[in-house]
Order: C-alpha cells, then sequence, then structure tokens
C-alpha cells in the first residue's frame, strides 16, 4: 500500500480522463503538465515533487526569461533545488544479489511471439546441469555479507518440465545460504499447464513467488499461448491456477504477467478478465518488434483507459498493482531517482542451461552479449553494464529518465540492433505512462489532503 509521502504538496485536480494528449513543458529543471481539460501540474524530476499549476505559474512556464514575473520566479526558484542524491555504486565491486536460472530450455507452449522460440533461446542443452549450477551458487552465496538476501528466479522454457531439478535445486540452495548466513527468495515464472498438487504445495511451503504467464480470456490465450499440437492451453492453465490458489497462504505473492504488442492490444479486456483472481500485480508488458509504432500508440491509448477506470474502481493502490504505474507511483512516493531501469548486469545475472552468464534472460545464446560463465564474470565484457543505464543510453535531459531509468536494452537492440541505441517507442510508451504516473499521484495527493482537512474542520 502507498504511504503517498510527498515533500511538496499544492491544490491538484485532474480532468475526468488525462488521456494521452498531455500538454508537457520544460521549465529549466521542471516539467509542467497539462491535462485535456485544462488542469496544470508542475513535477520536479530530479526531487519528485509534486505542485500544482495555477493559471498564472501555467502560463509562467511557457516564458521562462520573463524575470519580471513572480510566477516565473517561484518557478524558478523551486527548478534550482537540488536534486535528490542517487545511491553511488562502485560498479567493480557489485556483487550478485538476484540470479536467475533457465531451468529449462525448452517449452510445452508455442506462443506466437515468444522471443525464445520454443523455449531454446536458440540452445542445444534443455535442461541444466545440476552440478554446474551447485558451483554457481556457491561461488555467489559465499561473496555476499552475512544477512544479505540473494534472489533466485527460476525459468524457462518452461521451468516446470523438470520439476524434480526445481525441488532439488531449492534445497540446495536452502542448505548453501544457511552455510553463508544469507537470506533467500525464490521465485518462478512459469504458464501454469504443468503445476500439479505436489508442486503447488511445494511452492507454497517454501515461500515462493510465482508469475503466470497468461494472457487473458481463452479466445486470447489459446490464439497467443497454443500448446505445441496447435490446441488451446486455457484449461490447462486454470486448472494450474485453482490449485496454486489452494496453497496461496504460503506464496510470498501471486502475480500475472501478460504479453501484449502488434498481437494484442486490448490490455483493458485482460485485466478485467484477470483482475476476478485478486493477482497481487499484474504486467502488461509491450513486445517490441520491428514496424511496431501503431501498435504501441494503440497500447498506450488502452494503458490510458485502463488507468482511468482502474483509479475509479479501485483507486491508488488498485491502480499501484498495474505494472509499470506502480513501479512509477512507488519511486515518486519514495521520493528516490532511479538510474537503472532493471538491475541487468549489476547485482542481476542470469544464467542458461550451460552455465554462461548473461546481463539478461533475454540475450540468451547470443555469445556476444555473454559476460561470464558458471560464477566467473569477465570484468572486461560485464564492465559496459556497471554505468548506469541513464548514462550508458545517453538519456540526458530527457524529464522522465528518473522514473525511468534507462530503459530496457533488449528492446533498444531488438529494435536498432544496437543496445545503447534508444526505440522511440519505447521512450514514447514510457513518457506517456510516467506522465500518467505523475498526474494520479497528484490527484491522490489532492484526494487524501482535503480528507484531512474536512477531518479538522
Amino acid at each position: 500500500m502507498l504511504a503517498l509521502v510527498a515533500k511538496r504538496l499544492l491544490y491538484v485536480h485532474i480532468g475526468k480522463t488525462p488521456g494521452v494528449n498531455v500538454n508537457l513543458r520544460r521549465f529549466y529543471n521542471l516539467v509542467a503538465l497539462r491535462t485535456t481539460s485544462g488542469e496544470s501540474i508542475g513535477f520536479h524530476p530530479g526531487r519528485l515533487e509534486v505542485a500544482s499549476l495555477d493559471p498564472q505559474a501555467w502560463e509562467a512556464s511557457a516564458r521562462p526569461y520573463d524575470k519580471e514575473s513572480s510566477a516565473v520566479q517561484e518557478l524558478l526558484s523551486w527548478s534550482q533545488e537540488p536534486a535528490n542524491t542517487l545511491p553511488s555504486e562502485n560498479g567493480a565491486q557489485v556483487q550478485v544479489t538476484d540470479f536467475s536460472l533457465n531451468l529449462a530450455q525448452i517449452c510445452n507452449l508455442r506462443c506466437t511471439y515468444c522471443g525464445a522460440g520454443d523455449g531454446s533461446y536458440g540452445g542445444q542443452k534443455f535442461r541444466s546441469d545440476l552440478g554446474l549450477v551447485e558451483k554457481q551458487l556457491r561461488g555467489f552465496l559465499s561473496r555476499l555479507t552475512s544477512g544479505e538476501t540473494f534472489r533466485i528466479q527460476f525459468l524457462g522454457g518452461e521451468p516446470l518440465l523438470y520439476p524434480h531439478d526445481l525441488v532439488k535445486i531449492t534445497k540446495l540452495a536452502k542448505e548453501i545460504a544457511l552455510e553463508n548466513r544469507v537470506k533467500l527468495e525464490l521465485s518462478i515464472i512459469t504458464n501454469g499447464t504443468l503445476v500439479t498438487k505436489d508442486i503447488a504445495s511445494f511452492l507454497g511451503q517454501e515461500n515462493f513467488q510465482v508469475t503466470l504467464s497468461w494472457d487473458g480470456p481463452s479466445d486470447v490465450q489459446d490464439q497467443f499461448r497454443p500448446t505445441k499440437s496447435g490446441s488451446g492451453s486455457s484449461k490447462d492453465v486454470r486448472r494450474g491456477l485453482d490449485l496454486l490458489l489452494e496453497n496461496r497462504s504460503g506464496l510470498r505473492s501471486l502475480h500475472v504477467n501478460s504479453v501484449m504488442g502488434v498481437h494484442n492490444q486490448d490490455v483493458v479486456s485482460s485485466y478485467e478478465f484477470l483482475r476476478s483472481f485478486d493477482f497481487d500485480l499484474y504486467n502488461f508488458g509491450f513486445a517490441s518488434t520491428a514496424q511496431d509504432e501503431a501498435a504501441s500508440a494503440s497500447y498506450i491509448r488502452n494503458m490510458t483507459v485502463l488507468a482511468e477506470d482502474v483509479y475509479k474502481s479501485e483507486g491508488i493502490n488498485g491502480l499501484a498493482k498495474i505494472t509499470p504505474f506502480g513501479r512509477f507511483l512507488r519511486t515518486l512516493d519514495q521520493q528516490r531517482p532511479v538510474k537503472n531501469f532493471c538491475g541487468a548486469g549489476k547485482n542481476f545475472i542470469h544464467s542458461d542451461t550451460e552455465g554462461r552468464l548473461y546481463s539478461c534472460n533475454w540475450f540468451s545464446g547470443n555469445s556476444k552479449e555473454q559476460i561470464g560463465e558458471i560464477d566467473k564474470l569477465d570484468f572486461s565484457r560485464r564492465s559496459q553494464w556497471l554505468d548506469p543505464l541513464t548514462t550508458r543510453h545517453n538519456c540526458g535531459t530527457c524529464w522522465a529518465k528518473t522514473l525511468c531509468g534507462g530503459g530496457c536494452a533488449f528492446v533498444f537492440k531488438t529494435k536498432n540492433s544496437d543496445p545503447e541505441h534508444r526505440d522511440e517507442q519505447f521512450c514514447d510508451r514510457i513518457t506517456h505512462l510516467a506522465a500518467l504516473s505523475v498526474l494520479y499521484f497528484g490527484k491522490e495527493l489532492k484526494k487524501r489532503t482535503e480528507g484531512e482537512k474536512n477531518e479538522t474542520c
């Protein structure tokens, strides 16, 4: 639940539907946003502060050199307040605390849009070597300080093709963590079709975070996530989910991941269907492909409608359960600017089934992107990842960079054959959704402040 703490709070009002046509102006270090219904707010990206702008301040935001204007002076004073300090990192000493493992590089589904193809990422070894995994765990955990947390995420392909390996590695990881006095958190991403009663019970007993890959109603799921034979997968997913729900009290959390893209942008229908299962988090990511400009714009429009619907019916905490809105809202709430879209290549490392290490699972199978092997990282290859992504991706003065954190290198490489060359559509999606998050954050602050005032009257 969001605490909604902000250092600066003035009167804020948002129109009925913010829409995607938000007028945005830059005023030195500030951003001025105006909705289609005429309400305006200011945002200090460096400080992650939100304030309302009255008509005079909005007009002043277009006249930064009018030093005779008191409104300009007020905005200028706010703009000059120092940015919040970003946490420092000594890149050479960044330890691995988040380890992603391809338990299987093969899948029982054939999702039409999957970047891993048949789940193999182009690899020939479909199953992890438990001996190599043990070496990796002993190496990474031995380098952590007592009391730190080490997170293991099991991926595929479909990891539940080898459920006994999941059980063995979990037991082993717990033993190694205990030896090193390190805390352990476990998670798994699964399509849900192979969940059995025993596996669901095991996941609950071990306090797993489970992410279910599920795109929505049966007509959507069966079309885009068919089995190898071409039949639908929705019935098997539902059966697996029912077993997980029976063990939900033991799970750390239960998430759902739905993939949008050129093939489908209807996030509203998917959310309406998935909402009845009361997941802890809903992720509606966009799978970038060549020529996705029209689909990206449609996705933005639909996410805008979804945000308005959810905020009206479920409030700010309902909106915070939807990625990426939740990520932005929590960043605003904590007032801690981010400089990395994710921990790729820094605290986060991925291993394929042969023990080859990458900055991200989506780079699996690409020898040019390999940065190590077993538990040894090649500093010369890893070093490019140790700089903040906002620096690596040349985000410069982008107003949303302290919310975004530099963007996804894999998307950039997919679109431009270069992980350092930003993709215009990706940046459009991020800035639009970040702007909506700022607007709803301001709206909630106003509502809560007015409620507090009414209680004191």
